[in-house]
């Protein structure tokens, strides 16, 4: 497909313009069943009046990534949301996509968050739900804690409620990581929900198993570190003892 558009660009005018009357007409007529690998800066190479905004429910996620994180809309409600609409239709394999690539241009142009406070919890609020109930094995998670910290900041207190508590032990030390990374961005009253979902999720091994989670070093330190993070200043050590019997602030191995 690429070779025989590069064989007919000249440089200076479209390729197949007899195909199409606008940017939809574009994609679908000339990229056929092969658009959703096209990278997204072909699109303009072979047609100059392309116009993303105008083809927006024909672009894979992958392709609305590289448009909402490479471009304008990060600090442009009015394009943001056009985005977001389209996202929101997406089913989960499309919001990977469209986040790995997100995430994958945010480190190109080293961008922690998203600048637009506004827009990065409209990111974050339009993927969490498509998201949280798709959040099952131990890759899912360590997927989420590499691909959605550029919006995850703009987590709210109902939010990170409604995270499960019902992972394994791996899972769960994947989430304590991602939310010990953002520990100084986040407000009180994050801080506090954050520590409460930590806590009831190791309330809940204890009780369906019998035993806390597990460390390779086998300390109640490691445990601490691994399990709560920097949150384990919001417990009370009756709170840890609750949560893992054999804790020791002192030497005991959990």
């Amino acid at each position: 497909m690429l070779k025989y558009l590069n064989y007919n660009y000249d440089g200076s005018t479209d390729v197949c313009p007899s195909l199409y009357t606008d940017s939809t007409d574009y994609i679908v007529n000339v990229f056929m069943n092969f658009s959703n690998s096209v990278p997204f800066n072909e699109f303009k190479m072979f047609n100059a009046k392309f116009n993303a905004y105008d083809a927006l429910g024909s672009l894979s996620g992958k392709q609305m990534g590289n448009l909402f994180a490479n471009g304008t809309a990060v600090q442009d409600t009015t394009l943001a949301v056009q985005i977001m609409a389209e996202v929101a239709k997406f089913n989960y394999a499309e919001v990977v996509s469209f986040m790995t690539e997100c995430t994958r241009v945010a480190q190109v142009n080293n961008m922690k968050y998203l600048p637009d406070t506004s827009i990065r919890a409209l990111l974050f609020e339009t993927i969490f739900q498509i998201i949280i109930v798709n959040l099952r094995t131990l890759q899912d998670y360590i997927w989420f804690t590499d691909n959605c910290k550029i919006a995850f900041i703009s987590i709210s207190t109902k939010e990170i409620a409604q995270l499960p508590i019902n992972m394994d032990c791996e899972s769960q030390r994947y989430m304590v990581m991602l939310f010990s990374e953002v520990y100084g961005d986040l407000d009180d009253d994050q801080k506090t929900a954050v520590y409460n979902q930590i806590h009831s999720y190791n309330l809940n091994r204890i009780a369906l198993t019998g035993a806390s989670c597990g460390t390779v070093a086998g300390t109640s330190a490691a445990w601490i570190l691994e399990y709560y993070g920097p949150y384990i200043v919001y417990a009370t050590y009756d709170e840890l003892l609750a949560a893992n019997p054999n804790f020791n602030p002192v030497k005991n191995p959990t």
